[in-house]
């Protein structure tokens, strides 16, 4: 008699990562080869590729419901995980994380980005706008010096949210242009060189199918920030 074969159906939405799926960039670290990767490929791909897309596609769906803008390429969601060595001293080929962005209407040329980052040593979604250019630079201060209290209430409705900026992208002085404002409540904010914010994911988060709703509503409280720099 013929044996019959029972494939199992692909997931259509993020049920969580294996519990030992992150594993993988701990044995890529040691084995930081193409030749070892080349075996272990086909695992990347199905441990994490394939869920890390089932991700995108979920918070996606959530924040177009919830009216958000922002959407994985659909060319390319998942960033490559291959380095860019060609100026770097570490010739390592492969990064050690997964990662992915949307971005606004799904297109890679607009700035204001949700940044979502997987390893074995830490994940985290971030949103806003990492360095941007000297010219938007500029005219983020030249807005936030004309409309303080809206940025400020943006800012407090981040910390009622439990979360906060990155200080650590910030200058030690006021930019030149600024002096007029270094006794303002904004003078902070006018340092800044990265409007960024930060919500790490937990491991039991990481294994939850829970994660899209959560990462989503981060992006939902980070929308304000969004949109502040979009008008920018």
């Amino acid at each position: 008699m013929k044996k019959t074969s029972y494939l199992v159906p692909e997931p259509k939405h993020f049920e969580g990562f294996a519990s030992n799926a992150l594993d993988f960039f701990r044995r890529l670290r040691r084995n930081n080869r193409r030749e070892w990767f080349l075996k272990q490929k086909s695992t990347y791909e199905t441990t994490l590729v394939a869920p890390m897309k089932l991700l995108l596609d979920d918070v996606a769906e959530r924040l177009a419901d919830a009216g958000v803008p922002l959407a994985p390429n659909r060319k390319s969601p998942v960033l490559r995980i291959y380095r860019d060595i060609r100026f770097s001293n570490d010739k390592s080929p492969y990064k050690t994380l997964i990662s992915a962005s949307l971005y606004r209407d799904g297109s890679k040329i607009n700035e204001g980005v949700l940044y979502i980052s997987f390893s074995d040593k830490e994940c985290f979604a971030a949103s806003g706008f990492w360095q941007p250019e000297r010219v938007v630079l500029h005219a983020w201060r030249q807005r936030i010096a004309a409309k303080p209290k809206e940025f400020e209430a943006i800012h407090h409705a981040i910390l009622k949210a439990g979360h906060d900026f990155v200080w650590t992208e910030t200058l030690k002085r006021l930019p030149r242009g600024c002096d007029a404002h270094a006794e303002s409540p904004i003078a902070k904010y006018l340092r800044l060189t990265s409007f960024i914010v930060v919500r790490p994911i937990t491991s039991r988060e990481v294994t939850s199918a829970k994660l899209p709703a959560e990462i989503a509503r981060f992006a939902i409280q980070t929308k304000a920030l969004m949109e502040f720099g979009w008008r920018v």
